[in-house]
């Protein structure tokens, strides 16, 4: 799933989702001029663009970044990268607010195949997430194992077997699971209020593993160089 936004004054002021990722190439820059139309918005008028470098999907990650950098230089305006698991992570803690026992601890996980995980382990630090253990790429098994959360968020708690027996005080609710451009947005309006921005030439997809195509070639190229 993807999705793009519009933020202004800190409030998102309309949010279209692609529930699917097949389209997102074709969807995305049609997409935003509809929201500008129907907005009265012009692009020139924007402060910031802001993007989710992922971890997800490869494409996914390198359409969405793409066209973020080609609006930020076009605009002339700050670019600034938000992971998928700062996402996920301060959206359960938003929906934590109002709970009786509020969360110190959030784990942010999505599915990496393979019965692998994306990862991330945050503290809850008033309405927002700060990092205890930075995102990587494990073992379903091993993750649930070695990480110790009192809320768990991410799309991964619905495809790994690792993760089902969580108990479901422990889940977030499943609007939380996937990153949302209005959350993009409003962390990257932080991040910007706080003097941090991306490098636009060097801003890069958060893969946490080599892709597909990568991989192939890593292990021709070793096949080619192996002693006869």
């Amino acid at each position: 799933m993807g999705s793009v936004a519009l933020l202004e004054n800190g409030a998102t002021v309309v949010e279209r989702v692609f529930p699917s990722g097949i389209l997102h190439g074709q969807a995305l820059v049609p997409s935003l001029q509809k929201l500008f139309a129907q907005q009265g918005w012009l692009p020139r008028g924007f402060d910031a663009v802001a993007v989710d470098v992922g971890p997800g999907s490869y494409t996914g990650c390198r359409v969405g970044l793409s066209a973020a950098k080609l609006l930020a230089n076009d605009l002339s305006v700050p670019i600034v990268g938000i992971s998928s698991l700062v996402a996920i992570a301060w959206q359960a803690v938003r929906q934590n607010e109002n709970a009786q026992q509020k969360a110190t601890t959030v784990a942010a996980v999505l599915d990496a195949r393979r019965d692998r995980v994306y990862g991330a382990l945050y503290a809850v630090a008033g309405t927002g997430v700060v990092p205890l253990r930075p995102p990587c790429i494990a073992q379903a098994n091993a993750w649930v194992r070695d990480v110790t959360a009192e809320i768990w968020a991410g799309e991964a708690l619905a495809h790994s077997p690792a993760l089902a027996g969580l108990p479901e005080r422990r889940r977030a609710p499943q609007e939380t699971w996937l990153p949302r451009a209005g959350s993009i947005a409003l962390l990257g309006r932080a991040r910007l209020a706080r003097g941090e921005r991306d490098d636009p030439y060097r801003i890069e997809p958060l893969y946490l593993q080599p892709t597909e195509a990568e991989a192939r070639f890593g292990e021709a190229k070793i096949s080619r160089e192996a002693p006869r």
